[in-house]
Formats: structure tokens, sequence, C-alpha cells
């Protein structure tokens, strides 16, 4: 309750969800920035006690958490899943507790799931610490565990955390306790795995999906209820080996845990949602998977000091959102290139980015490689797409057969050249020429670049203005030969008037 990527603990049941709703689930969760930690369960039985997993069981959630391109996009990387509930319990198990069998079934699952998934974590089921050995109907944890290990030790292949249930003493006592029936019980439970021989547990992070005290006219005063609870969260998040903590329960409106419950019918916190919302959070910041299909044409060979759009387009095939505009993510370009792009909003997972960056080579020269990067809070997350594109100088324009109608070749002159690209009429670019023996030359056609095409005007003082049409400059030179020239423009206002006639008359 409160703080940025928290977590929650839900009950998947057999054949409760299809792939789309499950998806709902995880996108509802993203949007609200949840870590999702997902019991499965079967259904039950005509015992009355939850069934026991089978290999169909197994088969379907395999099938549901499978990763690939159709299958679950969770909100964040892991996918963090504790096998069953309580199977020290013989009505969480089939009717009987049965560690050996317990432990069999959660191999299959484990591998089943990880193969169908490389990002699941793996969690045996949190067992109930206050439990007697009083089988088949109970079984002491310490003693579950000791017989599962014994008889399935390959069990630790595919445990990857622990999932811990740390009430309270009589789900009434202090926070301030330690040891096996108190709220920092997976300590209790680490060290008795180390001591069976599981040395990876003490690297184990624990996971509280179950906690809280029994308020109201069954347990404890609920101001009592509060005050642990809020002493309780600071002590969890002071632990340093408590990757999350997930109270029981949100809503439990009817017995025999409506007094666990933190919120009404109304949905109206009580005094220990309050306790627990008002203590400062950690914000999390859980691992994504960060992926991405682009698309864009790059040029391959550029201009100096002339700007070019480039148009990028990138499906995010990642598990977070791509928040742009006032957000955490953004596009690095990478290159000694300027640049500029225009925003994006939010890109979910399966959606597609679009923006145009604007960007300006400079005096670069070479043939540099740009690389277009996805960042998060200014730090790089992968390079989606690069392109090497040369650079070159602005091109040389030379100009031959300067004639006067009929075929007077010009000596010498002077007159202006404009070049005009021909998809938008803008003027790109505006040099004077002298003409010397019916050639003129423009060393450097500032603005041009090689892929689009222009239209190259000569403008004479004294004569309609000549043209060249679809002009595409090469890196090399540019040799154009030119119209002749009339000398009937006595007005030199680019066109034959009757004003031109008048004063040729005049003359």
């Amino acid at each position: 309750m409160g703080g940025a990527w928290g977590w929650q603990t839900i009950v998947l049941r057999e054949g409760e969800y299809t792939l789309e709703q499950l998806q709902k689930l995880h996108d509802v969760a993203r949007e609200e920035k949840c870590i999702l930690v997902h019991r499965l369960a079967t259904e039950f039985s005509a015992n009355g006690a939850w069934a026991r997993p089978t290999e169909n069981t197994i088969n379907y959630f395999a099938k549901l958490f499978a990763e690939g391109e159709n299958g679950l996009i969770p909100s964040t990387m892991h996918v963090y899943i504790t096998w069953g509930n309580e199977p020290n319990h013989g009505t969480e198990f089939g009717g009987s507790c049965d560690p050996v069998a317990y432990g069999n079934s959660a191999v299959a699952a484990g591998r089943a799931l990880k193969a169908a998934n490389r990002n699941i974590v793996f969690m045996l089921a949190g067992l109930d610490l206050a439990a007697p050995e009083s089988r088949p109907a109970f079984c002491d944890a310490a003693q579950f565990y000791q017989d599962m290990l014994a008889a399935v030790p390959q069990v630790v292949d595919v445990w990857d955390a622990l999932a811990s249930h740390c009430y309270p003493m009589n789900f009434v006592g202090a926070a301030t306790t330690s040891g096996r029936r108190s709220i920092m019980c997976h300590r209790w439970e680490k060290n008795l795995l180390q001591s069976l021989g599981v040395a990876k547990a003490a690297q184990f992070k624990a996971f509280i999906t179950e906690t809280g005290w029994k308020h109201g006219a069954e347990g404890a005063p609920i101001e009592y209820a509060a005050s642990n609870a809020r002493f309780a969260l600071q002590r969890w998040q002071q632990a340093g080996d408590i990757e999350a903590v997930t109270y029981f329960a949100y809503k439990f409106l009817t017995p025999p845990f409506s007094s666990f419950t933190l919120v009404n019918q109304e949905n109206m916190g009580n005094e220990v949602a309050f306790a627990i919302s008002g203590i400062p959070k950690v914000k999390g910041d859980p691992a994504h998977i960060h992926n991405a299909t682009c698309t864009s044409t790059f040029p391959q060979d550029i201009v100096e000091n002339v700007p070019f759009n480039l148009h990028v387009e990138c499906r995010n095939n990642g598990t977070d959102i791509w928040d742009g505009l006032s957000g955490t993510y953004s596009l690095l370009l990478q290159s000694p290139f300027t640049y500029t792009c225009t925003d994006f909003h939010t890109v979910k997972p399966r959606h597609t980015l679009s923006t145009t960056c604007t960007i300006n080579p400079g005096a670069t020269s070479g043939c540099p490689t740009l690389n277009v990067g996805l960042i998060k809070n200014g730090n790089l997350l992968m390079n989606m797409m690069s392109s090497q594109m040369c650079v070159y100088p602005a091109p040389k324009l030379t100009l031959t057969a300067l004639r006067r109608f009929p075929s007077v070749v010009l000596s010498e002159g002077v007159a202006e050249v404009q070049v005009i690209r021909e998809n938008d009429e803008t003027l790109i670019s505006r040099a004077q020429i002298f003409i010397q023996q019916g050639s003129a030359e423009i060393p450097a056609v500032e603005g041009v670049n090689f892929d689009d095409t222009y239209r190259v005007v000569v403008i004479k003082p004294g004569s309609l203005p000549v043209q060249i049409v679809n002009v595409r400059f090469a890196k090399t030179d540019n040799i154009l030969e030119v119209p002749v020239f009339l000398p009937i423009d006595k007005n030199e206002d680019g066109k034959f008037s009757l004003s031109d006639l008048i004063s040729s008359y005049s003359r």
C-alpha cells in the first residue's frame, strides 16, 4: 500500500485463467507499477481438500506462463511463482500431508515452468510453521523439510527463493520477537535448510507472502495490530534479505479470515491499512526485458552541415512501458552529429514508438556510425539499430555551354545560380557565378544532399532565366550543360512581356 513497484500475491487456480485474461491482469499490474507473486493452486476435491496437482496441472500452468512472440508479457522481467500453499496441512494437499509427494510434484513443476519461461523465479509453498506433527492431517514444518529433502534432494535444483508465512505468535504476538513463530520466521527457515544441507538457502531472498495480525472481537485491539504492523514493516525494510512482503489479507469480509482484512465492504481502509500506507516505502526498481524491433531508412552518403530527417519506428518487445514525454525513457543517437527528435508519449509492450529525428552532421568528416539507443534515467539500456554514414563536403558544380542565342559563347559576364528543391519548391542555395569562356564554377553548393532532386536556375541580366530540371547531385564533380540564353528580358523581371517589346523598339 503506497510506493511504486510494490508486491501483491494472487491465487491462480488451475483452469481459471486464459492467456488473454492473465495478460490483462499483468497489463493492469504494469500500469499500476505492481509486481505479482503467483500462488498456483488446483481445485477443491470431493473430500473438501485442495486436490493434489497432476501432470495436467503442470502442463496447464507451463503453457499459461510460456514466453515467446505470442506468450505472456509479464509486468516485470521475472515471473514469481509459489507452488501451492502450506502443503504441511493435509487439506492443502489432497487430504494428507506427504512431503515426498509434494517434493516430486515441485520438481516436475519447477522443471516444466522453467523450460517454458527462463525468467521464472520458482518457490516452494510457504509452510504453516505452527502446525503440529500429526499425520496425515499435519506435518511439523521442520520434519516436512527434512523428509522432503532426504527423499527428493533434486528439489533444491529448481528452488530459487524462499516463500515464508511469518505470522506473529498466535496471530497476535508482538513484532519485536524473533524465531520460528515470529515476523522474522524466514531466518529460522533459512538456518534450518542450511543445517539440512541446502547451502544455497543462505543466499535465498525471502518472500513473506503471508503475515498479519488478527484484530477485532477474535483477536487483538485494532490499535495494537496497527502499531505492530507499522513496526514490523520498518523492521522488514532493514532486514536486507527480504525481497517482498504481502499482507494477508487486503480484503476478506467473511469468516474465518475477516478479522485479518485491511479494508471493509466499501473499500475503506482500517487503522492497520493506514498504518501500513503511512510508512515511507522504498521505491522498487524491478528488472525488465528490454527488446525492440526497429525500422528506418538511413541515408548512406550525407553532406556536411546539411540536416536530414530520420524517421524511426520501434516496436516495444519488452516488459516495461516506455514513458517518453516527461517520463524516464528517451532515445539516444550516438554519433558526432547533433540532433533533435519529436517527443513520444507512452509506448506499451507490443506497441510502436514513432518519431522523427532531425540530424545535422556539422563539419564531421569520414564515415562515423550512428547508433540509435534507448535510455532510461540517463542510462543506456540497449542499442536498437545502427548504420554507418559517410560525410562529404558540399558538392562542386560546373556549368558549361553558356551561350547567347543563337549560339554565341559567352566569354565573360556575371550570372546568378539558384538551386531549388523540386518536391517542395524550396530555395536551397543561391550563388553568383563569373563566366569565363562559356563556363562557370561553384566550388561548393551549400545545402543540397545526394538524395533529393533539384532545379538549377541560371539568371543572367537581360536574358530570360534558363533551368535544368531533375538534377541529383553526386559526390564528385557535377557538370551541367546550360540551355541557350534568350537576351529578350529587357526589364529583367524574369519573363518575356509587352514591356520587353516596347523596350526593344524604343531603342
